[in-house]
């Protein structure tokens, strides 16, 4: 989780454009992620799949926040 901390974090800070949120953002990032490991498929890098399956649909629909507080 470490070694992928810093660049979600570095994603959230421009949409969110608060530290508190895109940190809280990020530790929602990893929960979801967590919780989604059964469907994380090995070919795809962690970093893109992070990126694509758990930061960038809040990104899109603007959940960002609200996801932070799950």
């Amino acid at each position: 989780m470490r070694h992928y901390q810093e660049p979600v974090y570095r994603i959230a800070v421009p949409h969110r454009r608060d530290s508190d949120l895109a940190h809280k953002a990020t530790r929602s990032t990893f929960v979801r992620a967590y919780r989604a490991l059964p469907s994380y498929h090995y070919e795809v890098g962690p970093l893109p799949w992070l990126i694509r399956d758990r930061v960038l649909p809040d990104r899109v629909s603007g959940r960002l926040i609200a996801s932070a507080a799950e």
